[in-house]
């Protein structure tokens, strides 16, 4: 018989490991954009900043190897996690601020991306084998919850305490915070690693033999288009958001604030998302999530004409439906894991739905200079619509599916 984690436990050990993942995605999402904008960056350049994440998207490739021994995914979370404290290491030791030795700080940051991206396969892998069905919901409320505060502590907490300390000391300290965060993995190691079946049990099959079961169930072809436009409008429209606040004169303090009201929303939306998950079923919650989601962001085409106060309320809305999406989406995708493989299963799942989602990313910079911010949030709007059709459809054909 094997041991298990108390549910109190592993909501800790999540929240701080999701917490960890984070850092580095505030620093690149909230924190760069403002200050590189500020010193007259591009929009391209800075939708660029979205090709960091290219570990995310290609994790898949080395996932089933993390996945193969799922008694030693504490190992992994452990070594990835210093890993990231290192290159935070490094940065403050190398840079006091962000203009010197641009094309070094980046291939520092596309290391950090590289080692969380791999300490979050281990991750996902662990929180699947251990959450019991009834507590998806909540799971991927503190998933979303840990990782949106982290993005909090690395993007807006970065430029409100970048008016008062040097850059440096502030890398120091989340290199720091990363190892103080790895403790109640260390507590747990014992029970983790005893609490799935032994090695020699685990499944030797070749890379491309352990996803040939996932893309043989039952109308993986529609809930793959699910997972590929879910995020579209999203990823395309935040991206310039800050950049777009800039261009209207406001200051790098009172954009940082805003982003703490929003992301007090997107904890709130994660909160939502579980409980309405629970309440109103998975069905529903999957078609409403993406249509809200969608409209709320395609909204920032009104924030030239709209005073601040309107503005503030606005991007909170956004992050809570955001919040709720994102829930919403993470639990499905755990529903489409197969034991054993609930790693390699999410982390596929998870980079197909950063596939297009990033190129569009990435694509956001360009758009806007090409056309306009209005131009571009009204792509937006018509992603959402297709995004909710994809659903519809999905839904229709997989009615008795998944027991939803």
């Amino acid at each position: 018989m094997f041991t298990t984690l108390s549910f109190h436990r592993l909501a800790i050990l999540l929240g701080a490991l999701y917490f960890a993942q984070g850092l580095p995605g505030g620093l690149i999402a909230h924190a760069m954009p403002v200050m590189l904008r500020e010193a007259g960056a591009s929009l391209a350049v800075i939708g660029s900043l979205k090709l960091l994440a290219l570990p995310w998207l290609f994790k898949v490739i080395w996932a089933p190897w993390v996945d193969r021994y799922p008694a030693k995914r504490w190992q992994w979370i452990s070594a990835m996690q210093l890993a990231s404290a290192v290159c935070f290491a490094l940065m403050a030791f190398m840079y006091s601020d962000l203009v010197n030795g641009w094309v070094g700080l980046m291939v520092l940051l596309l290391l950090l991306n590289l080692a969380s991206a791999t300490q979050d396969i281990a991750t996902d892998g662990l929180a699947v084998s251990q959450a019991p069905q009834n507590k998806l919901g909540f799971i991927n409320s503190l998933q979303v919850a840990g990782y949106k505060i982290g993005m909090l502590a690395g993007g807006s907490g970065l430029l409100f305490l970048a008016a008062y300390t040097q850059l440096s000391g502030l890398f120091a300290l989340f290199g720091l915070l990363l190892i103080v965060l790895l403790i109640p993995l260390w507590l747990s190691r014992v029970t983790l690693a005893s609490s799935v079946a032994s090695e020699d049990q685990q499944d030797k099959q070749e890379w491309l033999e352990v996803f040939k079961g996932f893309f043989s169930q039952v109308n993986i072809g529609l809930w793959l288009l699910v997972l590929l436009s879910y995020k579209m409008s999203d990823s395309l429209g935040s991206a310039m958001l800050k950049p777009m606040m800039v261009d209207l004169g406001y200051a790098k303090v009172l954009i940082a604030s805003v982003t703490v009201y929003a992301t007090v929303a997107g904890l709130l939306g994660a909160a939502l998302g579980g409980w309405l998950y629970l309440k109103i079923g998975a069905r529903t919650m999957l078609f409403a999530a993406v249509l809200v989601q969608g409209l709320s962001v395609s909204a920032f085409g009104f924030i030239p004409y709209l005073e601040w106060s309107e503005i503030r309320w606005l991007v909170c809305l956004e992050q809570l439906c955001d919040g709720i999406s994102t829930v919403v989406l993470f639990a499905w995708m755990m529903r489409w894991c197969r034991t054993e493989k609930e790693g390699s299963d999410y982390t596929l799942q998870a980079s197909i739905q950063i596939l297009l989602a990033g190129l569009l990313g990435a694509m956001s910079g360009v758009l806007s200079e090409a056309t306009s911010y209005s131009t571009l949030y009204l792509i937006c709007a018509a992603l959402s619509v297709i995004s909710a059709t994809l659903v519809l459809r999905f839904l229709r054909a997989s009615r008795q599916q998944h027991n939803v």
